[in-house]
């Protein structure tokens, strides 16, 4: 139990009240008699000031109260101090402290000043503890059975407990269960101190009980027995004298056999497990009648005393293993799927599962219809057994496949398949292959890449690998070439088969290889052209062409030695090619490489490059001295450039066996370093001349001169050019009589002849003086193209100086704007214009005087002047007026010629004006 924590004094008085704490934390329950608390103010017992809890219940374990303590003091001026102090009637008790918040602890007590320095109630949670000790538990409890004096009894004792540890003991408890788990139930109480045993009676037979013992001190705080103990009860039986299982009761009784004798019959079993156990009859050595007796079927030979046929064999177990030694626990003692008495009826025999030792067993046997007695039933030189598991024939017929041997000949002669008529499946049937003389385990006897059965088919010979001796195998001319493996010139064209192919080339399937209208046996035996080449002289003419159309020599690309090929007199000049007269002497050779523009058109090749396939060789030495393919940079597709072979390695470029493996590419350009050194390039440095392009590429992609960084010369590089757009091949791009880069230094468009579209080439404007970037040049009306078609000045507005422009007088007047003066009357087409008068007829007016001479002579141009008079002038002039509108004008007298006068000064303004 726990008590006290101390706590604060009340409000400052002469007379004080202290509070006290009291909490259980022991196992026992205490009443509130049990305690005792003092408050001493100067150690001394003789003036404790005493008092119980405030309230009238006990007190449980984990709970706490608090009461007060009054008449204390305090002095005034000096701080009275009390010791507060618990005790409880269980002496062997501790007392467990906890300081609480400003008490002050000396001398191990707690203190509380009386004075004015702490004076609020204490927290329920400041307690001093006071623990009960639980009393010792019991060390040792033991239990047993008390049978024979009654078996529904267990007899418990206990000990290890004594008066000097029992703390306050009260009482002892017996607790029995029937699991160590519980639940446990009171079995015995003993209050008196001597007491260390009991008789539990009233138990059930045959069932085992846990005890354990518990001691209980007198404020119910308790103390369990470890270890515990356990109990089981017995019962009593019936008497079995002979002890065979039998009461003697039931033997004598019930069953008639001896109870003095465990075994009445003598037959090896007890009585009692005849009983209960095996169910024979225990008056009978033999209950089945079978000629063993029950304790010999039951321990020697495990069959069935029950039943004289344990196994149903249909042989009794007594003749089983007495006369035919077969086991009578198994209807099948050899396993051979015959029951014993059945092979007994058979003639075979029970104890060996294969009579005959053919390798298949009795049972087997009778299912498969072979004869158990017999090993090779069908005669034919195979075991049954060797046929069903080995061969896989069948035993029941001689030759299984059907081929026309037999199974043991196919499997101990001639090692062919018994089980397939065609072993190596070729086609052809064994006996029929080994009657031909073919081997058949082998498809294809003469390894000529048919099978046997298919030369059957085809008429070959199966043994000779070329039939028709053309030096080719026939599996090679049906499965690969096409060719007839019996007949040695498939093609008729005078070649055999493999002549062809091996030595010549040629197509053994096409009497003329290459086209050109001659037979390869004729190309090969009679004319010596290639029948691999259909123009053998290069000449652009087909061999059969030259010999049947032309009468020109297939082997001479220049017949009549004229200096123009063959080809070019007949395809392209139209001469003949057997009179030298008619060749022109000078041929065009655009790239000057010796072969004509016309030959290059023929051959394929390009007449602006001297090396068509870029390969480093000259198209005219690819044809006339290496016989390489111009248009082909590897003619053999060995790898190594015809360039390479030639020039570097010294290799064959027409053998693709003697290529030189061409890989280095120090620079990694594109060009291997052997290319390099034929194109002249420089094998460290990728783009040689700089111009921003790979060698390969400029060689390769764009036929651009590795060497140089403009090939054209047009002023812009190749790699301008090709971002560009216009061709770093060609100086003037678009043909406009400006090179490419005359044009980006004009700002002109390269790739448009007429960058301003005005109907003049760029050329022709910077020719001409006009601005090929604006189309009407001098603004006045007419594009440049339309003034140069009209033979008008594009530069001048006004051509001809005649104060009109082009347009006006070409579109409004009508008149010439290339002459000042189109009616040649002496008055330019301007002044007319001015003055009114009609620029295309010389004499406005019609009076017979030109309108010039009018205006020198001071008349009127537009009217009729009659001589001597001014009626008419004065007529017309007042009639018109200067400005053409009928109405006189203003300060115009039409006397004495003074209105004429006017006119004239009108038009030197005009003129004036014009000028200025």
């Amino acid at each position: 139990m726990s008590l006290l924590v101390l706590a604060a004094l009340a409000p400052e008085a002469a007379a004080a009240t202290g509070y006290v704490c009291l909490r259980n934390d022991g196992d026992g329950t205490f009443s509130y008699s049990d305690i005792s608390l003092f408050a001493d103010s100067d150690w001394n017992a003789g003036d404790r000031t005493g008092s119980a809890p405030a309230y009238n219940q006990s007190i449980a374990p984990g709970q706490g109260v608090c009461t007060s303590m009054t008449g204390l003091y305090e002095w005034n001026g000096y701080q009275y101090q009390y010791t507060f102090e618990a005790s409880f009637t269980d002496t062997t008790g501790t007392v467990t402290y906890s300081s609480p918040s400003g008490i002050r602890l000396s001398s191990g007590t707690w203190y509380i000043g009386a004075s004015g320095a702490s004076r609020s109630q204490p927290s329920l949670s400041n307690y001093i503890s006071i623990v009960n000790d639980n009393p010792a538990g019991y060390t040792s409890i033991s239990a047993y059975a008390n049978y024979p004096y009654d078996e529904s009894q267990c007899y418990v004792y206990w000990s290890g407990l004594s008066l000097s540890n029992a703390h306050d003991w009260s009482h002892t408890r017996l607790e029995r269960a029937t699991s160590s788990s519980g639940p446990w139930t009171t079995a015995s109480t003993k209050y008196s101190w001597g007491y260390t045993y009991h008789t539990d009676t009233g138990l059930s037979d045959g069932t085992t009980y846990h005890y354990r013992v518990i001691a209980v001190d007198d404020y119910g705080a308790e103390s369990t027995s470890n270890p515990s103990t356990t109990c089981t009860t017995t019962s009593a039986g019936p008497v079995d004298t002979d002890g065979d299982g039998l009461s003697d009761d039931d033997e004598t009784n019930t069953y008639g056999t001896d109870p003095n004798d465990p075994d009445t019959d003598a037959d090896g079993l007890d009585d009692g497990d005849e009983v209960n156990t095996y169910g024979t009859d225990p008056l009978d050595p033999d209950t089945d009648a079978d000629g063993l007796d029950d304790g010999d079927e039951v321990d020697t030979y495990g069959t069935d005393p029950l039943d004289a046929d344990t196994d149903g064999d249909g042989c009794s177990d007594g003749d089983e293993v007495n006369t035919y030694g077969t086991d009578p626990t198994d209807a099948d003692t050899d396993g051979d799927g015959v029951d014993d008495c059945a092979e007994l009826g058979d003639g075979t025999d029970p104890l060996s599962a294969d009579t005959d030792a053919d390798g298949l067993d009795d049972g087997e046997e009778s299912t498969r219809g072979t004869d158990p007695l017999d090993p090779d039933t069908d005669a034919d030189g195979l075991d049954d057994g060797e046929e069903v598991d080995l061969a896989g024939t069948d035993p029941l017929d001689t030759d299984t496949d059907g081929d026309g041997c037999s199974d043991g000949d196919e499997v101990n002669t001639h090692n062919t398949d018994p089980l397939v008529a065609d072993s190596d499946g070729d086609g052809v049937g064994d006996c029929d292959e080994l009657a031909a003389g073919s081997d058949p385990l082998d498809d294809d006897t003469d390894d000529d890449g048919l099978s046997d059965g298919e030369e059957a088919t085809l008429g070959t010979d199966p043994v000779a690998a070329d039939t028709d001796g053309d030096g080719l195998d026939d599996g090679d001319e049906v499965n690969t070439l096409g060719t007839d493996p019996t007949l040695a010139d498939s093609d008729s064209d005078g070649l055999d088969d493999g002549e062809e192919l091996n030595t010549l080339g040629t197509d053994p399937l096409d009497p003329d290889t290459d086209g050109d209208g001659l037979l390869d046996g004729d190309e090969v035996d009679t004319h010596d052209t290639d029948p691999l080449k259909p123009d053998s002289d290069s000449d652009g003419l087909d061999d059969g062409e030259e010999l049947n159309t032309h009468g020109t020599d297939p082997l001479s690309a220049d017949t009549d030695g004229g200096g123009i090929s063959d080809g070019v007199e007949v395809l392209l000049d139209g001469t003949d090619p057997n009179d030298a007269s008619d060749d022109d002497p000078n041929p065009a050779d655009t790239d000057g490489d010796g072969l004509t523009d016309g030959e290059e058109v023929l051959l394929g090749t390009d007449p602006t490059s001297a090396d068509t396939d870029g390969d480093g060789l000259s198209d005219p030495d690819e044809i006339t001295i290496w016989g390489t393919d111009p248009t082909s940079a590897d003619t053999d597709g060995g790898g190594t450039e015809d360039g390479v072979e030639v020039l570097v390695d010294g290799t064959d470029p027409n053998d693709a066996s003697d290529d030189v493996p061409d890989t280095a590419d120090t620079d990694g350009d594109g060009l291997t370093d052997r290319q390099e050194e034929v194109h002249g390039t420089d094998p460290e440095a990728a783009d040689t001349d700089g111009d921003g392009l790979s060698d390969a590429d400029e060689l390769r992609q764009h036929g651009t001169d590795p060497l140089s960084d403009d090939t054209d010369g047009d002023g812009l590089t190749d790699d301008i050019e090709l971002s560009g757009g216009t061709d770093p091949g060609d100086p003037d791009s678009d043909g406009d009589g400006l090179r490419d880069g005359e044009e980006v230094a004009l700002g002109t468009d390269p790739l448009d002849a007429d960058s301003d579209g005005d109907g003049l080439r760029d050329g022709e404007e910077v020719a001409l003086g006009t601005d090929p970037l604006v189309e009407d040049t001098d603004g006045d009306g007419l594009d440049d193209g339309d003034e140069v078609e009209r033979g008008t000045d594009p530069t001048a507005a006004d051509g001809d100086g005649d104060g009109l422009s082009d347009p006006t007088e070409i579109f409004t007047t009508g008149t010439d704007p290339n002459d000042p003066d189109s009616d040649d009357d002496g008055l330019s087409d301007g002044d007319e214009d001015t003055l009114g008068t009609d620029p295309n007829n010389p004499d406005t007016d019609g009076d017979g005087v030109p309108d010039g001479q009018e205006v020198a002579d001071g008349t009127d141009p537009l009217a009729i002047d009659e001589v001597g008079g001014d009626t008419g002038d004065r007529h017309l002039l007042g009639e018109t007026g200067l400005d053409g509108d009928r109405v006189t004008d203003k300060g115009c007298g039409v006397g004495g010629g003074g209105g004429w006068a006017a006119a004239l000064a009108l038009l030197a303004l005009a003129r004036r004006r014009r000028r200025t």
